[in-house]
Parts: C-alpha cells; structure tokens; sequence
C-alpha cells in the first residue's frame, strides 16, 4: 500500500503551498510564450517563441536575474509537486485505469520541468544556446535512433504526442471536470470558454511536434525533429501564418492565465 501523503496539517499546507507555488510559475512561463510568440506575429522577431524565449524575457528585464531564481524555485516546485503526483497520489486519482494513465503524464511532466529548471538556471549564467530546445530535441531523438528499434521509438513517441493531443481535445468536452475549482457559477462560465481556447491552441503546436517526430523516424533523419520553437516557427511560415501564431500566443496566454487561476482557486484535497 502507498504511504499516504498529507497526513498530519503541517505537511498538507506545505503541498497546498507548493503546489499553489508551481502553477503559479507554470502560468507564468505560459504567458511569457504567449507574448513572445505574440510579438513575433506581430513582425518582432524574438531569438526563441518557447520556453526559452519566455526565461530571456524574463532575466532581461528590470530585476531580471532575482525574477529568473523566483521563477525557477517555482517551477521546481510544480516539477516536486507533479511527481509526488505520480508516485504517491496524494488526492486519490488513481481509482480508474484512466487514473494510472494520468499519473504517467505527471511523471513525465515532473522530468519536462526538471529541465526547464536547469534551462533556467542556464540562462540565468549565460550559458544558454541559442535555440536550444531544437538542438536538445534532435540530440535525444539521434541518442534514441542510435539504438536497436530506435526508429520505432522515435514514432511511437511522436505518435504518443498525438494521442495526447486527441485526449487534450478530448478533455475540452469537460475542462474544468478533475480541478475543483472553488469559484462562482458565472465565473466558471467565462473560465471555462478560456481552458477550453488554451487546450485547442496547445494542442495544434504539440501535434506539429509529434508529426516532425514520425517524420523523423520514417525518413531517418533527425533534421525534420522540432521543439517548440521550431513548431512556432513552421507554423509562422504557413499561408497566413502570422494570424495562426497570433491565434496560438492568444491560447497560451489563456491556459497560463487559467494556471494562475489554479493557483488561488483550486481546491487541494487529501485523501486519507
């Protein structure tokens, strides 16, 4: 039997506290994505429209350096908190074969902001590369291709993308269903038209990343490999590409707004 988290007072107001600290700083990285993909749709082209580009945005403004360590103590927060997720359940969601699959998606999660973390603290020496999760994608993609069957890996990790996405899509049918949000009913409405706007725009720039993963492993070649700048930046490239970036900065500023929202409303319960 698992141990059960959050039995005494003193260690749930710790996990309400940290997690309350990580989607706060989830939020925030997803707002800063959205306005750096912004000003790119609007003709200000930025080094990076990802994560990366948001962590830049943030050292180079006015207290940048003490802003960036607030930033990554919140983001190893919601990296804490979602792997305690994953191991633990501290609110019992693991009750259904649905339940076990989301506590896979928070592990993975948790490893995700492990290295956003460290990128973090990249920028924050001046050690950070120039669009480096693009590099850092077609690395580990190569790294994975290298081994036997590692070009079914790299497909069944693209296609692990979209079916998160279908399952992403899936969810705007009940946004708000697994996050106990303790606000009022007309708020809920407008709340719940943002979640659903933030899904749909997630969910087209995680699909291109899948799509280049399979491309990549049918044709052998990790150069077709794209993080999520290199998805932003396809996608610019369409024909009315600046409209569709913009449509997509617009939906990550929402879902990173929801994550503030998150953040003060969420309902954190134990089970016992």
């Amino acid at each position: 039997m698992q141990p059960p988290l959050g039995t005494t007072a003193g260690v749930r107001t710790f996990l309400r506290y940290l997690a309350r600290i990580g989607y706060a700083a989830r939020g925030t990285v997803y707002i800063l994505t959205g306005l750096v993909a912004g000003l790119t749709a609007g003709g200000l082209e930025h080094e990076s429209n990802d994560s990366q580009g948001a962590l830049l945005l943030v050292r180079r403004s006015p207290f940048g350096d003490a802003l960036l360590i607030a930033l990554a103590v919140g983001l190893f927060a919601y990296a804490v908190w979602s792997l305690l997720r994953a191991l633990f359940d501290p609110e019992g969601e693991a009750s259904s074969p649905r339940g076990w699959i989301r506590r896979g998606g928070f592990f993975f999660t948790s490893i995700f902001y492990c290295g956003l973390v460290v990128l973090a603290v990249q920028t924050l020496l001046g050690r950070a590369q120039r669009n480096q999760g693009d590099r850092s994608a077609r690395h580990w993609t190569a790294k994975l291709m290298a081994f036997p069957l590692g070009r079914w890996a790299v497909a069944a990790v693209g296609i692990g993308f979209l079916v998160y996405v279908l399952s992403e899509l899936f969810r705007t049918r009940r946004p708000l269903a697994n996050d106990r949000l303790s606000i009022r009913s007309h708020t809920r409405r407008w709340v719940y038209w943002m979640i659903q706007f933030g899904i749909v725009s997630r969910a087209l720039i995680f699909a291109l990343v899948g799509l280049f993963l399979i491309i990549a492993a049918v044709r052998y070649d990790t150069r077709h490999v794209e993080g999520l700048n290199g998805a932003f930046r396809v996608l610019s490239h369409e024909p009315a590409g600046r409209w569709l970036l913009a449509f997509v900065a617009a939906g990550f500023i929402a879902y990173g707004m929801y994550d503030l929202i998150l953040s003060r409303y969420r309902v954190i319960q134990f089970r016992k």
